[in-house]
This record gives C-alpha cells, structure tokens and sequence, in this order.
C-alpha cells in the first residue's frame, strides 16, 4: 500500500525495502512450518510445495503485474499485491495449523547458530544464490526490451515461460531431495551455474 501511494521516488525506494525486509524470514519459517506438516520422509517435498508458490507467482503474478503496470499505472500494480497479500494473509491464518514455539526460540538463540561453520555456509550459500537470482530478475524486463528489443507486450509471455521453468524445477526438486539430498543439492548448483 505504501508502494503504490508514493509521493515521490525516495518514498517509494523506501517502501520497497521495508517490504522486501521480512522476505527471507517469510520463507525461511514457511520451509520450517511446511516441514513439520509432514512425515520426514517428505519434508524437502513439502518444502518445495511451500515454494512452489513463488514459481507460480512468476508464472501469473509477475506477467500479470507488468501487464497491469504497463497499461493502468506501476500504481496500480502494487495495489494489486496489497490485495492479494490480505488474502493471502486470511487463508494463512484460516488453513495453516498452529505451530508451537519451541524451547530455544528467540534471537538469542538464532545467532549463537551463527557459531555452527555449517549455518553460516548455509546461510551465505542462500545470500549469494538469492541475491544473484533476484539481481538478475530484477533487470529481467529492461534487458528484454533494451538488449534483445523484445517489446513490451512480449515481456508478459517471457516472464510467463521463465516461471514455467521455475516451476518444473521446483516440482522435480522436491522428491528428489527427499531420495538424494547431496546430489539433489550439488546438481541443482551446478544447473544453476
């Protein structure tokens, strides 16, 4: 809401970062409340499931939003997101069972993890993979239209096909990390690279 009612660009720059700071958290409990949905055997499938719904939003939303950005106004865009988000936030609330805090919650807590070689290879692994792939998708559309001279109207279909991939990716991740985690890992890495 505060993206879309902007005055100015500075207001703007800073709504988005303030929207964009609870993301890692948002997926980071979203894997953890996915996994302990399900028996162990199916965890990394639940969790890839939970994600799915990020490919999925690349494959409707994003076309959709610079669909709606490129004929009423960005303005409206982000209207749209806040109105998906509210929904999004009452099917949580309503479908999503309640999950217990555990013993050694707290921040506290959290950054003694950061002691663990294993959390922080981890975690930088996650920073590096995510931060590259949001870096580039964020200059996805303009290297479309400026580079290839894709137009406008094609972008949408691109986006489109880019989230189908994404979206087979993560099917197939899912049970295969379940069978075969390293390998799953090492192979998804280097299909990445």
């Amino acid at each position: 809401v505060a993206s879309a009612l902007a005055p100015n660009f500075e207001l703007l720059f800073a709504a988005r970062v303030l929207a964009g700071l609870p993301h890692g958290a948002l997926f980071g409990v979203g894997a953890v409340v996915a996994s302990k949905l399900v028996a162990p055997d199916r965890a990394a499938r639940a969790v890839s499931m939970m994600f799915l719904g990020l490919t999925v939003a690349n494959i409707v939303g994003v076309p959709a939003g610079t669909a709606l950005g490129q004929q009423l106004g960005w303005r409206f865009a982000y209207a749209a997101v806040a109105v998906i988000g509210v929904l999004a936030l009452a099917a949580l609330v309503r479908l999503v069972p309640h999950q217990p805090r555990g013993e050694q919650a707290g921040v506290l807590h959290e950054l003694r993890a950061m002691k663990n070689k294993q959390v922080l290879l981890g975690l930088v692994t996650a920073v590096v993979g995510f931060g590259g792939f949001f870096a580039m998708y964020s200059y996805l559309v303009p290297m479309l239209t400026n580079l290839t001279g894709i137009s406008d109207s094609s972008t949408t279909l691109v986006l489109a096909l880019f989230g189908v991939g994404m979206t087979l990716g993560t099917l197939v991740a899912g049970p295969l990390t379940d069978r075969a985690l390293r390998p799953t890992l090492y192979g998804g890495f280097a299909l990445l690279a």
